[in-house]
């Protein structure tokens, strides 16, 4: 069965797709398609939610979204905040490269906040499944070689990737199952507030970076209007914001400035609790200049706008696509 909802108001559209399918085109892919040059029938596999890959943004196309748009198509899809805390719905996931271009337009900060909490929400909850489906499938290969058991081939190279990607030994299951692991969202999301200005900020608009992480002259990055006379960091930029979400995960899961971090949350595993966010924010310390009171704010910001909720949400099928302002 599928669901489509939408409607013409303003050009906006909202697509849901379930099950692998969509009943109806938006005006985003058809552009898209002349973008990219491909077919609809590929843009069909692109958008296939069982895969439910991000979209690249393509070299001369750069897809913006109003805030009216976006909004309009939260609603058409029944995608509210307010109940995704109570879990009376899942949350659909979002197919598009970068933050709606006008946020900072919007005059009510509690309106402002609400877009970017629900324009990102989707991208936590997809980057963190992904390391939960990493992390289960190392868990069974961490028990399988208790029992003596010897790995295909298959599973040797997909152990050694996961343990490049994570910067341990491959044989190493005890690092592993300390750094592969998820982030809680409200977590996610707090941090991405602060350091987007609620996705306001340049780097953000311009450069797919919400999460303000620091990058050496070998990556693409963005430099900063006030950096110091002979500093050389930048803030590093994305092709999209999934791939900033990405990034974020993989930089708590390995840097060593976070070290505590993964070991609070492993400790919380071990003592079947849940992973809390407000015990982890006291592990980013180091995360920003400000220190203490980085933390302090951080917590704020999770307790203020009833984050912790959000721990609990759930990504749906459904998938919601925009039009790209013209």
């Amino acid at each position: 069965m599928f669901s489509v909802l939408g409607h013409n108001r303003g050009k906006a559209v909202a697509v849901l797709a379930v099950a692998g399918s969509v009943t109806m085109m938006s005006d985003l892919l058809v552009d898209w398609d002349k973008a990219r040059g491909t077919s609809l029938a590929k843009s069909r596999i692109a958008i296939e939610a069982s895969k439910a890959t991000a979209l690249s943004k393509p070299d001369t196309v750069r897809a913006l979204a109003s805030v009216a748009k976006v909004k309009d198509a939260f609603s058409s899809a029944g995608y509210e905040l307010d109940a995704v805390r109570r879990g009376q719905i899942a949350v659909p996931r979002v197919r598009h490269v970068s933050l709606p271009h006008d946020l900072s337009q919007i005059q009510h900060p509690h309106d402002r906040k609400t877009v970017f909490l629900r324009f990102m929400l989707p991208y936590v909850l997809e980057a963190n499944n992904r390391v939960r489906a990493k992390r289960e499938r190392m868990l069974s290969l961490r028990e399988k070689s208790t029992q003596g058991q010897r790995f295909s081939e298959d599973e040797n190279l997909w152990l050694n990737a996961l343990s490049e990607e994570y910067r341990v030994k491959a044989d190493d299951f005890a690092a592993l199952s300390t750094r592969v692991d998820i982030v809680p969202a409200s977590l996610a999301l707090a941090q991405a507030a602060i350091e987007s200005g609620w996705g306001t900020s340049r780097f953000a608009q311009e450069g797919n970076a919400p999460f303000g992480q620091w990058t050496s002259k070998d990556n693409a990055g963005m430099v900063p209007l006030k950096r110091e006379d002979g500093k050389t960091h930048k803030v590093r930029s994305f092709e999209s914001l999934q791939g900033s979400v990405d990034s974020y995960l993989r930089n708590l899961n390995t840097h060593r400035a976070y070290r505590a971090l993964r070991q609070a949350r492993a400790t919380a595993r071990q003592g079947g609790k849940q992973i809390d966010s407000l015990a982890m924010a006291e592990m980013l310390i180091s995360y920003s200049e400000k220190g203490s009171k980085y933390v302090a704010l951080l917590r704020r910001i999770i307790e203020s706008n009833d984050l912790k909720p959000l721990d609990d949400a759930r990504l749906g099928n459904a998938i919601v696509v925009f039009q790209p302002d013209a």
